[in-house]
């Protein structure tokens, strides 16, 4: 919001000129960590939500140990059956922060339980 402050002018006359509020460097750092603060929120909260498919209900997750032989593509199918397989990859991939759906024996998952 802008202030107004009175200033003489060179005729006499009075005019008013608009100006701007700073902010001291506490200021910017107590507006930065609201921003931040704000920012954390919405994202967990999001996720959360999106995660859990309704906002009062978390997720069922749990933790799996790869096997030879044993395949993203696998886990997808057993986790979340009447799922598109590669909507549960997808889903599974995003759980553990993989880039890829390569995944190596005794490496250890976190999939949607059944």
């Amino acid at each position: 919001m802008a202030t107004m402050t009175l200033t003489p002018a060179s005729h006499g006359a009075r005019t008013y000129e608009a100006t701007v509020p700073r902010l001291t460097s506490r200021g910017r750092l107590v507006v930065g960590a609201l921003a931040v603060v704000v920012v954390v929120l919405c994202a967990f909260g999001l996720a959360g939500r999106v995660a859990a498919g309704s906002p009062d209900q978390a997720p069922a997750l749990t933790r799996v140990v790869v096997q030879p032989g044993e395949s993203l593509w696998g886990f997808a199918q057993k986790a979340m059956p009447g799922t598109d397989p590669r909507e549960a990859v997808l889903r599974i991939r995003e759980l553990n922060a993989l880039s890829t759906s390569v995944i190596q024996p005794g490496q250890v998952l976190v999939v949607p339980a059944h």
